[in-house]
């Protein structure tokens, strides 16, 4: 198992946004063995939204976007993340020194989603802004 991630902080309408590769491990993911590109869903719906706590707003979003369900890695206390094979202790540490020490869960959301999920939500300022940190070009709806 993967230990070190590489972190790529990108700075979208004022806010930080943390870009990184890790393969997803869960039994029934198609790509386990290729990295995937992830965001963190605090960030993005702090971003969208302009919630400094999550309300759920994203996670609404997500339930709404074709080809979303099933997609976010929601990583459920740091022991069982490891016990279950989701994630090294190192591969967690690195991820709440993103976050903040106090985490306790973290969901992982695939980028071409979080692009996805941010067209769905139409054109401003921040999903323009988002769509084009993340290296995708807008989409029409």
């Amino acid at each position: 198992m993967a230990n070190h991630l590489t972190f790529t902080e990108i700075l979208v309408a004022s806010q930080h946004v943390h870009v990184f590769d890790m393969p997803d491990r869960r039994p029934n993911s198609a790509g386990s063995s290729h990295p995937t590109r992830w965001v963190f869903q605090s960030e993005i719906e702090a971003l969208l939204f302009s919630n400094s706590k999550s309300t759920g707003a994203l996670y609404r979003l997500l339930k709404r976007t074709p080809g979303a369900e099933g997609r976010a890695l929601c990583l459920r206390h740091r022991a069982n993340a490891i016990a279950d094979g989701l994630v090294s202790d190192a591969e967690w540490s690195a991820m709440v020194q993103c976050l903040h020490v106090g985490v306790r869960s973290i969901t992982l959301v695939p980028v071409e989603v979080a692009v996805e999920a941010a067209t769905l939500l139409g054109e401003t300022k921040e999903t323009a802004a988002l769509i084009e940190a993340l290296g995708h070009d807008r989409l029409a709806v």
